[in-house]
């Protein structure tokens, strides 16, 4: 036990520090960011506002596909859906399967597999949720390994807030409010 201890001294004392490997949780959501960061975003809104999303995929293990679905409050609108580097089957609220041309490697970072861009239009929304669930054909959120082998992810839930629409943020629409 003394001489685990000394040698625990020494590495610390030489600058080397004991690294845990932590395995990460193979997730697909909805994210305001492209790191994977913001999974809540508070926007403006109005008519002539639109918001971007990505739908990030997180794995230790190569990332060649994903299906999935999204949960979407129905006052946000999906105006367009482009995902990246393969070929998209169906839609992110009927239910989509998408396949990369190639597998990606995510050495620890989020693969950014497309890019949503929503709408609310007039409606002010308070957590909207935008929640990741499982494709209508299978159980589960899925990522395939481009191997064969179709991986359980975890579905994340993203939340949008707008709280005003454009034409109320300045004072006298916000006087006209107490009228």
């Amino acid at each position: 036990m003394k001489r685990m201890r000394t040698i625990l001294i020494l590495a610390l004392a030489l600058g080397l520090t004991p690294v845990l490997a932590v395995a990460q949780t193979p997730s697909v959501g909805v994210y305001f960011d492209t790191d994977g960061l913001q999974a809540h975003a508070v926007l403006n809104g109005g008519n002539d506002e639109t918001h971007t999303a990505w739908v990030l995929a997180f794995s230790d293990t190569p990332i060649a596909g994903a299906a999935f679905m999204l949960d979407i409050l129905p006052d946000i609108t999906i105006l367009d859906e482009i995902y990246f580097g393969g070929t998209a089957i169906g839609s992110a609220k009927t239910g989509l399967e998408l396949t990369l041309d190639v597998p990606v490697d995510p050495a620890g970072q989020p693969v950014v597999l497309g890019e949503l861009t929503l709408f609310t239009g007039e409606f002010l929304v308070y957590y909207g949720r935008l929640n990741t669930i499982p494709h209508p054909s299978f159980s589960f959120v899925s990522l395939s390994d481009g191997q064969g082998a179709s991986t359980p992810a975890a579905g994340t839930c993203a939340y949008l807030t707008v709280p005003v629409d454009d034409a109320d943020t300045t004072w006298g629409g916000v006087k006209e409010l107490f009228r």
